[in-house]
């Protein structure tokens, strides 16, 4: 397959060194886009799933490289309204955190699933130190494993073939486009 870029070159030109990194920028955001959307439609299909813990899914374009990255992370804002915590990214919520956010924190579900845990266990103190009601009186016992769901990296084998030729398609309709909106030839 063969490329004429003479004319996108012309563009490119054409356009200034700001503009250039903006229609750079734009191609990137979007093929970093369709990289997120594959990670959560495999997030969706590997565990139950709700709008705050797709909202952990990140797509990040660097700011002083040509690139991007599709991550994994939280992001928790503690409000001072009746709701509790507002902001909540990556976190999953149970109806004890709901009804009493003082008490109760979310938990990083989202972390966790992409690598799962290990088999954890309760601590025990065997009546050594004393709790502030009082001692444990139960013993330590295990309390199971998060199996890996690797929604992240399924998404990435989905999209690894065809991310490069989208990032050039969409670079080169962000660079006509950044170029109509500035008066510059086509």
């Amino acid at each position: 397959m063969e490329y004429d870029i003479s004319e996108l070159e012309k563009l490119f030109a054409d356009l200034s060194e700001k503009e250039r990194v903006k229609a750079l920028k734009g191609g990137f955001r979007k093929s970093a886009a369709k990289v997120r959307n594959a990670a959560v439609s495999d997030l969706r299909s590997g565990m139950s799933s709700n709008r705050n813990l797709e909202k952990g899914v990140r797509s990040i374009v660097f700011k002083r490289t040509a690139g991007f990255r599709v991550t994994v992370g939280t992001k928790m804002k503690r409000s001072k309204s009746r709701n509790g915590w507002v902001g909540v990214a990556g976190f999953y919520e149970n109806r004890q955190v709901r009804r009493n956010p003082s008490k109760y924190s979310p938990r990083p579900v989202l972390i966790w699933a992409e690598d799962g845990t290990g088999q954890r266990r309760t601590k025990s103190n065997s009546g050594r130190h004393t709790r502030m009601f009082g001692t444990r009186s139960r013993s330590s016992h295990p309390t199971g494993a998060i199996k890996p769901v690797r929604f992240m990296v399924s998404a990435k084998n989905k999209v690894a073939s065809s991310v490069t030729s989208d990032i050039h398609e969409n670079v080169k309709d962000y660079v006509v486009k950044v170029a109509k909106k500035h008066g510059c030839r086509t």
